[in-house]
């Protein structure tokens, strides 16, 4: 009986995520790093490295930091606009949140 290729894939796919439920093993610091200095893209390990230990990117630029790895820009521009992007948001709240305390306090 010849099996497919997608047959083929899907099961394998299915181990692997049931080896990455059970095993749950997270990479340490130093294992990050050493990975990510051996890689030729870099902003694109970090994501890979991230799905590889399930966890936030966030949780892998940490380490990078933390392990003196330099960021590529792509990946702080990134991180910088999403700050200026929050940042107006909160200034938004903050405005309706003035506007709500002053309505109840019956101020103008």
């Amino acid at each position: 009986m010849r099996v497919g290729r997608v047959y083929l894939k899907c099961r394998i796919f299915a181990a692997l995520k049931y080896w990455k439920s059970r095993t749950r093993r997270r990479m340490t610091d130093r294992e990050i790093c050493r990975s990510y200095h051996a890689a030729r893209h870099k902003a694109q390990q970090i994501q890979i490295l991230a799905e590889l230990n399930d966890i936030d990117s966030l949780e892998i630029i940490k380490a990078l930091v933390r392990g003196g790895e330099r960021l590529p820009d792509s990946t702080v521009n990134k991180l910088y606009k999403r700050l200026d992007k929050l940042e107006m948001e909160i200034r938004e709240r903050e405005r309706e949140y003035k506007a709500i305390a002053a309505a109840l306090k019956g101020e103008k």
